[in-house]
């Protein structure tokens, strides 16, 4: 019994995995509506800003420095 159970479960994952390979996700994507489309020096500059706004007015940050002594600038 655990045998073909064992078995039966093998068959269908390979099937699945086979499905998948053969279906081009890449091919598929379609863009979402609403979000706007981004260049890749777009985002670079969205999440350095992101980046430092956060290190800006974090709290976690500002408490790490003065009392954990912890910077992670250095």
């Amino acid at each position: 019994m655990n045998r073909s159970l064992l078995f039966v479960a093998v068959c269908l994952l390979t099937a699945c995995s086979v499905h998948k390979s053969q279906n081009n996700p890449k091919s598929q994507l379609k863009p979402i509506e609403g979000v706007p489309q981004l260049s890749y020096e777009q985002m670079k500059e969205d999440h350095d800003s992101l980046v430092s706004y956060i290190k800006q007015v974090s709290p976690v940050i500002y408490f790490n420095e003065q009392v954990r002594g912890i910077s992670f600038n250095r």
